[in-house]
């Protein structure tokens, strides 16, 4: 039973002469996703169990300009909520399309490199999700697959044989 959302950001948002989200403007983003979120709980948990948050951030668009750790920020947030409204709920993140090794936060599906693929680093947009570290309801720091309980990967036609063949999201899956 998943809850196939899309949640539309309804938040004007200004953005910083660098492309980034203004603080406030970040800030009322993260409200409206907990209110959102928090609603569908209250509304549909006894229908539902799987809670996917938001789909594919790292897409680009003005409302979604956010940092990778903004974006863990905001599904951290969000997943407390839900779970204080149904601890059965599970939480579905990251959500991203197959470019989610791209370092920028705004990458795009239709430049991918020569050979077909973003190069996999450290400061990759997953890689950079995946390392934050926020506080559960013990006050102890964990780290953010502790708050989430499955991965989204979208994999994408344009290299979708050539990966499969090549096995190359399941090992791209492991580096990560």
């Amino acid at each position: 039973n998943v809850l196939p959302v899309v949640w539309n950001v309804r938040t004007q948002v200004s953005i910083n002469d660098d492309g980034s989200l203004t603080s406030e403007s970040f800030e009322a983003l993260k409200r409206e996703a907990i209110d959102y979120y928090s609603r569908l709980a209250s509304v549909y948990g006894d229908y539902f169990t799987y809670y996917e948050l938001y789909n594919e951030w790292n897409n680009g668009s003005p409302e979604n300009a956010v940092s990778a750790e903004e974006y863990a920020e905001i599904v951290v947030e969000v997943s407390k909520a839900i779970k204080e409204i149904d601890s059965d709920a599970k939480i579905v993140a990251l959500a991203s399309g197959d470019d989610i090794w791209c370092s920028s936060n705004y990458c795009s599906y239709y430049s991918p490199t020569e050979a077909g693929h973003q190069e996999f680093t450290e400061d990759s947009w997953v890689a950079r999700v995946l390392k934050t570290k926020w506080e559960d309801k013990t006050g102890d720091m964990k780290p953010f697959l502790n708050f989430i309980d499955v991965v989204s990967i979208h994999l994408y036609p344009y290299n979708f044989k050539k990966s499969l063949e090549e096995n190359y999201y399941v090992e791209r899956m492991k580096e990560v």
